[in-house]
């Protein structure tokens, strides 16, 4: 499965996020922006970080944390870089996921269509953005997808259990290309 899901309550964790985000954001010297930062927990509750960077975060994250929370995140984004102090009042608390669908290679004579993943539980959007006549040959990148959607749950097994449920309703079959 490849996915991200924002947690929904951030301050049950284990680890005090806003502390750390304030540590990061005070040592890069950033006064304002966008901060995007991954960390990882083990169930033994160790913390490691992952990836830090005064930038958009990848693939669908960003609409995912506005999603999760209730607010317009991309417009939260604008206004820090402009210099405005954004509106982050929470409307919602729940966990909120974007999972990239599968891209095989070979030429797509059929795919499934967006209709139907939005028909399962806790699925908020998404997009297919490849269609049958399309020949691919996906490198082994992190971002290779024939789409995503957008799946909410109570938490992160929630959601990651009706993520699995879109993976077996989703196919895209492939074949060799003909002349």
């Amino acid at each position: 499965m490849n996915a991200n899901v924002t947690i929904a309550d951030p301050a049950r964790l284990p680890v005090d996020v806003k502390e750390i985000t304030q540590r990061l954001v005070d040592g890069m010297r950033l006064d304002h922006g966008y901060l995007h930062r991954e960390f990882f927990l083990d169930e033994d509750g160790s913390f490691w970080m992952s990836e830090i960077g005064a930038r958009l975060a990848g693939c669908e994250i960003p609409a995912n944390h506005g999603l999760s929370y209730g607010f317009d995140g991309f417009g939260a984004i604008l206004d820090s870089y402009l210099g405005r102090v954004p509106d982050l009042r929470h409307s919602r608390r729940r966990a909120v996921g974007d999972l990239l669908l599968p891209l095989p290679a070979g030429h797509i004579r059929s795919v499934t269509p967006l209709e139907e993943p939005l028909c399962l539980p806790g699925v908020l959007g998404g997009r297919v953005s490849v269609a049958p006549g399309t020949s691919t040959d996906p490198q082994r990148a992190s971002h290779a997808a024939s789409g995503y959607v957008h799946v909410e749950g109570a938490d992160v097994a929630e959601t990651a259990a009706r993520m699995a449920n879109v993976l077996e309703h989703f196919r895209v079959e492939v074949g060799a290309a003909t002349p």
